[in-house]
């Protein structure tokens, strides 16, 4: 529940059988490029793993869509299998994360 962190594909860290799935979140060239800015600082700096505080795949995914722009949560989820699954749903719905839920501006 609570370790070192660590950035990895999920086909290295998960059995074959926890796989759920995949989806494409439709982004812009500038929003990848925030995203993946996002997830290499964290691949050489992860913190600490916190199940309890967010800090874990779940809260990983959100700051990550929100470092390009995209919050489709206003807040963290709690569990981290519930991001891929509201995030799924949206998607097979055809919502459009970049233009209905962009982060806030203050």
């Amino acid at each position: 529940m609570f370790d070192e962190g660590v950035v990895v594909n999920d086909f290295e860290r998960n059995a074959w059988w926890e796989y759920k799935g995949a989806f494409t979140i439709k982004t812009t060239p500038e929003q990848d490029a925030l995203i993946t800015t996002y997830v290499e600082q964290r691949r050489r700096n992860p913190g600490r793993y916190n199940l309890l505080s967010g800090r874990h795949c779940g809260g990983f995914v959100q700051d990550a869509l929100r470092a390009g722009g995209i919050d489709p949560f206003g807040h963290n989820v709690a569990h981290p299998g519930a991001v891929f699954e509201v995030l799924k749903a949206l998607n097979d719905a055809g919502i459009d994360l970049m233009r209905h839920f962009p982060v806030p501006v203050p």
